[in-house]
C-alpha cells in the first residue's frame, strides 16, 4: 500500500465517522390546551394545538406521538404488564371504573385532517403520517380534540381519589426526536420520561371552589390568585385542624384559571377542594431573584405540612447554590395523600404521599423538587439512562441532608428511622443518611445481584432500580465529589447546567464537561462505576515503620482502579488524609504517623469499598490488619465498620430435651457475607446434656457464567429422641432419652436468571447425610418399678448415611406462580426417585388463591425391607428416618405431639401410616384459601402400588384413598381437621382390626414452621 493511498484511506474514514456523528440539535413543541373537568364522571375534554418546528437536518414524513392515558385501558398495556413483572396486579384485575383511556382524537394538520394509526405493540403510542414532508426549519399546526376517562390513582401517576384529582402525562405529545432518532415509548413505572421543550399556555375549566396547582405561572387572573392569597393566610394562622377528609359539594359556578410556562418539557395539574394553602419565598443565591413557593395540602398530614415552605425554601436554595438559579418564578408542592407513591415530579410542581413524620416529608419534598433540574431543566432520557436524573437527584438530596442535618449537630437523619426501637438495636440510629444509601446499595451488591447504571431502565430488576439507580449512583457522584474537591466539583456541575439547561444531555455530555472542567481522566468513574458491576476492594496488605511515617501496601484486590483515599487516625479522630490515584495490584505509599493509632482506606465511607473488613491496620501491636471485635445483642449494620459477633439468649422445648436454654452466636445478617455461620449450643434440662444446631457456609457469587452462587455449607443437630420399640413393648418410659448427632455437608448452585427480571429460579443442591443414633443393648437391660421402666446401662450408636441430589425449579410469578422439584436420595441399599409439582391460581388482587399439588416417586431400587418407604400421609416424627425436621414429640403415637405432621410424600393430611410403599406412589392434592379468612378447605387423592401392605391389616376395598377438611392457618401454625375420608382410612382408624380406634380429636393435626419464627431466614426472605 502507498503512503497517498493509506493517508486517502484514513481520511474518508475520518471524514464518514464525523459525519455519522449528527450535530446537535433539538425540535421545539409549543402548546395550547383548553381542558375542562368532570368531576362527576371523572373525565376531561379538551382541545390541543401544537406548533411543532423541525430544527432537525432530515424530512420529517411521519410524527410519533405519545398518548399515555390509553397506559390504564386494559391488561394489555405495557405498564400493565410491567406492574405485573414488579409484583402489582391491580391494574390486571382493575374494574371499568378502576381503568381510564384517551379516545376523541382527530388529528389535523395546518387544518387538514390526516392519517394516523397506532403503535404496532403499544396502544398508548401513534404514528401521524403527513400529507408532505417536514423540512428542516419549517413548523407545522397540529391539532385535535381528546377524551381523557381519569383512572383510579391507585394505578399510576395519572388519576383520581374521589374528587381529588392527578392529571399527569395527560394529553397528546410529540415523542422526542434526536440524533439518535426518534424515542416513542409506552408509559412505564419504572423509566419514566423523555419529552420536547417548548411552552404551553393552559386554561382549565372546573367547578370554582376546586385549589389548582399547576406547572407555569397563573395568567391575567387576580382574583384567583387573590383567593389563593387569602386561604394562605387563614391556613398560616391556624393551629388547630380538623380530622374531616370528605369532600364538600362542587360549587355550581365554574371558573377558567389559565397558566403559561416556557422552556419545559412537561404541563401537570392537581386539583382539590380541601385544600389549604402556604405560601413563601425565596431568593436565589447567585442572581437574586425572587421564586414564589406554595404548598397544597389536607387534613391528612396537616401539622407535618405546616412547615412545608421551610423545606420547599431550602430544596431550592442549596440546589441553586451547588448547580445553577431556579430560573422560574414559582415552584408547588401537592399534598397527594396516599395516591403518589412517595412523590412525583413535574416542571414547577410536585406532587407527595403520605409520609408519616417531619424528615421524611421534607426528604421527599427536597427530592422532588430537585428534579425540577433533574429531569426539568437537565431533560435526560430517562428511560435509556435514568441515573441522569434520578441518581443526579438523590446525590444532591443526600447532599442537602447531610448540610443542612450534620451527625455532629443535629443527629442521624436517614430513611430507614421508621425501624423505631428495633432500629436501634440494630444499630440504625449510628448510620447517617449517606449510609442508609450505602447500605442500600449493598444489600444487593454482597451477593452480586446489583446491576451496572448506565442501562436501559427496563432491564433493571425492581429491586436495584432503587439501590442502583437512586442509591449507588447518588453514592459515586459523593465519591466523585470527595476525589475532586468541593469547589472543582461544583464548578463542574454548574458548567454542566449552562452548557446543557433546556436541552437534551447524554452521558457522554456530562463526561466532557467534567473531564474538560477538572482536567482529570476519569475513566474508572465513567467506564467501570457507571457501566460495570465491577466492586471497589482495596486493602491494607502490610506496613512498616520508617522514621515519623509509615511505608503501607495498598492492595487492588477487585481490579478497578478508582482512587484510594488512605487516612491516618487516632481513635475515631481523623489526622491526616491522603488521596491515591487508582492502581493495578499493589502499591506502597508512605503516610505520616504523628500520634496515630491506626490507618484506615475508606474511613469516611466514600468509596463504597465492598469489603471495609481489609482496609485497617493497626500502628502498633500484634494481629494489625485485625479491626476490633464488636459483641452485639441480636445483630448491627456495619456502620461504622467493625468486626462483629451477633448473639442472642435462645430457648427450646421438646419432649425428651425438655427445655433448652443456650445462646445463638452467629455472624449471619444484612448485607449478607462469603463466609458466614451459626451456632446454637443449648442445655437440656430434662436429660442434662448439650443439644442444639449449627451451620457454617461459604458462597462465591460469580458475576458471569451459569451460576451466580455456589454455596457449600455444612449443618449439625444434636437432640434426644425416644426409641419407638420401646412405646410398642408398653414400656411406658425409659430412664434416660436416647440422643442424635446428624451431619450434612451441602454443595448448592443457584443457575444464573435468564434476565435480573425474570421470575424463574432454577437450583441444584447436593448433600449426604451423616447420622448416629444411639439405641439399646438390650443385653444390659434391667427392669424395674412394676415392670414400667426400663433402666439400661449401654447404649449402641448406628451410624446411617444417604445421599441426595435435588434440582428445584420455581416460577415466582406474581399471578399464578408455580414449582418443581424431582429429588433423588439413596446409598447402597436403596434409590428412591420423587417429582413434586405446585401450582397456585390466584384470586383477583390476591396472593392466595387455589393450590394444586402433584406427587410421584418410586424406588430404582430397595434391598432394606422397606425401611425408607414412601407414605401417602404427611410425615410424623416416625417418618422423618434422616431427622430433617423438628419435631416437639419424634418417637410419639399418642397425644397431642403425636398429631405434628410436616408436609412430604403424599401429602394427606390425615394419618395413614399404613399406606405406605418401597415400590411406587402417586397423589394429588387440592386447597381452596376463603377470602379474607385464615381457612383453606383441602382435598387429596392417590394410590400406590403395595396393596399387601393394606391387607396385612384387614381386606382392602380399594386401593384408591382420599381426604378432605379444613385447615386453619396461623401463619407459623396451621392445624388441619379432616371432614372426610375414604372407606378404607375409616375402616383401619374404626378401632376394627386390632388397632386402636383414632377418634376425631385424635384425627386432628397440626403443622409447626420453625422457619416462620427464625430469624436467619428472614434475611432469605428479604431477598427472594
Amino acid at each position: 500500500m502507498t503512503r497517498q493511498l493509506f493517508f486517502s484511506i484514513v481520511f474518508i474514514f475520518l471524514a464518514k465517522s464525523l459525519l455519522a456523528q449528527s450535530p446537535y440539535f433539538q425540535q421545539e413543541v409549543d402548546y395550547k390546551i383548553q381542558v375542562q373537568l368532570n368531576d362527576k364522571a371523572h373525565s376531561l375534554s379538551a382541545n390541543e394545538t401544537i406548533v411543532y418546528k423541525n430544527n432537525s437536518p432530515d424530512e420529517l414524513k411521519e410524527l410519533w406521538f405519545h398518548i399515555w392515558p390509553n397506559a390504564y385501558r386494559d391488561r394489555n398495556t405495557a405498564l400493565a404488564k410491567q406492574k405485573l413483572e414488579n409484583g402489582s396486579t391491580k391494574l390486571y384485575f382493575a374494574t371499568d371504573d378502576e381503568k381510564g383511556f384517551i379516545d376523541s382524537l382527530d388529528f389535523a394538520v395546518n387544518g387538514k385532517k390526516i392519517k394516523w394509526e397506532f403503535h404496532p405493540e403499544w396502544q398508548d403510542v401513534c404514528k401521524l403520517i403527513l400529507d408532505a414532508p417536514l423540512r428542516p426549519g419549517e413548523s407545522i399546526s397540529i391539532a385535535t380534540p381528546f377524551y381523557v376517562k381519569i383512572p383510579s390513582a391507585q394505578l399510576s401517576r395519572l388519576g383520581h381519589t374521589g374528587q381529588a384529582y392527578f392529571i399527569t402525562q395527560w394529553y397528546p405529545k410529540p415523542a422526542v426526536y434526536d440524533n439518535k432518532g426518534w424515542h416513542a415509548m409506552p408509559f412505564l413505572d419504572i423509566g419514566e420520561f423523555y419529552s420536547e421543550f417548548g411552552s404551553f399556555e393552559v386554561s382549565i375549566s372546573l367547578p370554582k371552589n376546586y385549589v389548582v396547582g399547576a406547572t407555569g405561572d397563573l395568567l391575567n387572573n387576580d382574583s384567583e390568585l387573590q383567593w389563593l392569597n387569602q386561604k394562605a393566610e387563614e391556613t398560616k394562622s391556624k393551629t388547630v385542624f380538623d380530622t374531616n377528609l370528605a369532600f364538600p359539594k362542587s360549587d355550581t359556578e365554574f371558573k377558567t384559571i389559565t397558566f403559561r410556562q416556557s422552556n419545559v418539557h412537561d404541563f401537570a395539574w392537581f386539583a382539590d377542594k380541601r385544600f389549604h394553602v402556604l405560601k413563601g419565598e425565596v431568593i436565589t443565591p447567585h442572581n437574586h431573584n425572587v421564586v414564589t413557593t406554595w404548598t397544597m395540602f389536607t387534613n391528612n398530614e396537616p401539622k407535618l405540612w405546616m412547615k412545608s415552605i421551610e423545606y420547599m425554601n431550602d430544596a431550592i436554595y442549596f440546589y441553586s447554590l451547588w448547580n445553577s438559579d431556579y430560573p422560574y418564578k414559582q415552584c408547588t408542592a401537592i399534598d397527594g395523600t396516599i395516591a403518589a407513591g412517595g412523590g412525583m415530579e413535574y416542571p414547577n410542581v410536585t406532587v407527595i404521599s403520605e409520609c408519616g413524620d417531619d424528615f421524611t416529608l421534607e426528604d421527599v419534598i427536597v427530592h422532588e423538587v430537585g428534579h425540577n433540574w433533574f429531569y426539568g431543566m437537565l431533560g435526560s432520557n430517562e428511560r435509556e439512562h435514568a441515573w441522569m436524573d434520578e441518581g443526579m437527584n438523590s446525590f444532591n438530596e443526600q447532599r442537602y441532608v447531610m448540610t443542612k442535618y450534620p451527625p455532629d449537630k443535629f443527629g442521624n437523619k436517614n430513611d430507614l428511622q421508621s425501624f423505631g426501637k428495633v432500629g436501634k438495636l440494630l444499630g440504625v440510629d449510628k448510620m447517617n443518611f449517606k449510609q442508609s444509601f450505602d447500605f442500600e446499595y449493598k444489600f444487593e451488591a454482597s451477593v452480586n445481584a446489583d446491576q451496572p447504571i448506565d442501562i436501559h431502565s427496563g432491564k433493571f430488576e425492581s429491586l436495584n432500580y432503587g439501590a442502583i439507580v437512586y442509591r449507588k449512583s447518588a453514592l459515586i457522584l459523593d465519591y466523585l465529589k470527595s476525589y475532586l474537591g468541593d469547589t472543582i466539583f461544583d464548578r463542574c456541575m454548574q458548567n454542566y447546567f449552562d452548557q446543557w439547561h433546556f436541552k437534551h444531555p447524554y452521558p457522554e455530555d456530562f463526561k466532557k464537561v467534567v473531564e474538560e472542567t477538572s482536567g482529570k481522566k476519569l475513566d474508572w468513574f465513567f467506564d467501570d462505576l457507571l457501566n460495570t458491576n465491577k466492586k471497589v476492594d482495596y486493602a491494607i496488605s502490610n506496613g512498616k515503620k520508617s522514621d515519623n511515617e509509615y511505608v503501607l501496601t495498598i492492595a487492588n484486590r477487585s481490579g478497578l482502579k478508582s482512587p484510594v483515599c488512605l487516612t491516618a487516625m487516632s481513635g475515631d479522630s481523623v489526622l491526616t488524609t491522603k488521596w491515591i490515584d487508582g492502581f493495578e495490584q499493589t502499591k506502597q505509599v508512605n503516610m505520616p504517623c504523628n500520634g496515630c493509632d491506626h490507618f484506615q482506606i475508606d474511613a469516611k465511607n466514600i468509596m463504597l469499598d465492598i469489603k471495609p473488613q481489609n482496609n485497617y491496620f493497626k500502628a502498633n501491636g500484634v494481629f494489625r490488619k485485625w479491626d476490633p471485635i464488636n459483641l452485639n445483642l441480636l445483630g448491627h449494620f456495619d456502620y461504622p465498620h467493625r468486626a462483629r459477633i451477633n448473639f442472642l439468649p435462645a430457648i427450646a422445648w421438646n419432649e425428651y430435651n425438655n427445655w433448652m436454654a443456650g445462646f445463638a452466636i452467629y455472624n449471619k445478617f444484612i448485607p449478607e457475607k462469603k463466609f458466614e455461620y451459626v451456632f446454637v449450643p443449648m442445655f437440656g434440662f430434662g436429660d442434662k446434656e448439650i443439644a442444639g444446631v449449627g451451620n457454617v457456609s461459604y458462597s462465591i457469587f460469580p458475576l458471569q457464567g451459569w451460576f451466580d452462587r455456589v454455596s457449600l455449607a455444612v449443618g449439625a443437630k444434636r437432640f434426644a429422641f425416644y426409641n419407638a420399640d420401646f412405646k410398642d413393648a408398653d414400656l411406658m418410659q425409659v430412664q434416660s432419652p436416647l440422643h442424635y448427632l446428624r451431619f450434612q455437608p451441602e454443595l448448592q448452585f443457584n443457575f444464573r436468571k435468564s434476565s435480573p427480571r425474570s421470575s424463574i429460579r432454577n437450583q441444584v443442591l447436593f448433600s449426604a447425610v451423616y447420622l448416629n443414633e444411639q439405641d439399646i443393648d438390650y443385653s444390659n437391660a434391667i427392669v424395674v418399678n412394676d415392670s414400667t421402666t426400663l433402666k439400661y446401662g449401654v447404649k449402641n450408636s448406628i451410624n446411617r448415611t444417604t445421599y441426595r441430589a435435588i434440582y428445584n425449579f420455581n416460577n415466582k410469578r406474581v399471578l399464578d406462580p408455580y414449582g418443581i422439584s424431582v429429588i433423588g436420595e439413596g446409598n447402597m441399599d436403596y434409590l428412591k426417585i420423587s417429582f413434586n409439582a405446585n401450582y397456585l391460581i390466584c384470586y383477583p388482587k390476591s396472593k392466595r388463591g387455589v393450590h394444586l399439588n402433584l406427587f410421584a416417586g418410586g424406588f430404582g431400587f430397595d434391598n432394606t425391607e422397606s425401611t425408607y418407604p414412601f407414605y401417602l400421609s404427611s410425615w410424623g416424627g416416625l417418618q422423618d428416618f434422616w431427622y430433617d425436621d423438628f419435631y416437639f414429640g419424634r418417637s410419639e403415637t399418642e397425644g397431642i405431639l403425636s398429631q405434628q405432621m410436616t408436609q412430604h410424600d403424599g401429602g394427606f393430611k390425615v394419618n395413614v401410616p399404613y399406606a405406605k410403599s418401597n415400590k411406587w406412589i402417586a397423589t394429588f392434592g387440592i386447597s381452596a384459601d376463603i377470602p379474607n379468612l385464615p381457612i383453606s378447605v383441602f382435598a387429596d387423592i392417590g394410590t400406590f402400588n403395595d396393596a399387601k401392605l393394606i391387607t396385612s391389616i384387614y381386606d382392602v376395598e380399594n386401593s384408591l384413598l382420599y381426604d378432605g377438611g379444613i385447615c386453619v392457618d396461623f401463619t407459623a401454625l396451621k392445624i388441619y381437621v379432616p371432614f372426610f375420608k375414604s372407606r378404607d382410612i375409616k375402616e383401619y382408624q374404626s378401632g376394627n382390626h386390632g388397632i386402636e380406634q383414632i377418634t376425631l380429636g385424635k384425627q386432628i393435626r397440626f403443622e409447626f414452621n420453625l422457619n416462620q419464627l427464625n430469624p436467619f431466614n428472614l434475611r432469605k426472605q428479604f431477598y427472594n
